[in-house]
């Protein structure tokens, strides 16, 4: 006789297991696929990953091409007489693609500062939705970012900084 007409729960149990298996490896092959994108464009920076002193881009994940980027730069008052620049205003905006991209580039050094209450802000946004925070510490002869992501990172070159605020209004 057949095996199907003697046992067919035995028939049925096979298919059960074997849609089961079939399930599982769908599974498995699916959540090994690597679709992470390569270490370039990482939108953050790990910081677990870094170590005092390290020399890192903040805004590395700025692609103006991609979305609609916009850096709102906001300074206080008070801020005003510590910067050795003369601005003209303490409100910065921008979203050309050229000042974009040499935000991009900018470099600061992570860990290196002293940590403090900063009330001037650089807020970036995708579209209108705000993307990223930092405070901007703003010393006689300093500046420096301050996020709680990433504590306090001074900048490498402040006059590129400015040279982009001057730029942005």
């Amino acid at each position: 006789m057949n095996n199907l007409t003697e046992n067919p729960t035995f028939s049925v149990n096979k298919i059960i297991r074997s849609l089961f298996l079939l399930s599982v490896l769908v599974f498995f092959v699916t959540s090994c696929k690597n679709t992470s994108p390569p270490p370039e464009d990482y939108t953050h920076i790990d910081p677990s990953m870094l170590s005092k002193g390290d020399t890192i881009r903040p805004f590395r994940f700025l692609h103006p091409e991609t979305a609609d980027w916009k850096i709102e730069v906001r300074i206080s008052g008070d801020d005003l007489h510590d910067v050795t620049h003369k601005l003209t205003s303490r409100k910065f905006s921008a979203t050309d693609p050229k000042l974009l991209n040499r935000f991009r580039e900018l470099r600061f050094l992570y860990g290196i500062g002293r940590l403090h209450k900063p009330s001037s802000t650089i807020r970036v946004y995708d579209d209108i939705k705000l993307y990223e925070q930092h405070g901007i510490v703003f010393e006689k002869k300093y500046l420096a970012l301050q996020s709680q992501r990433y504590g306090i990172m001074t900048c490498v070159d402040q006059e590129e900084f400015f040279s982009l605020l001057e730029e942005m209004y």
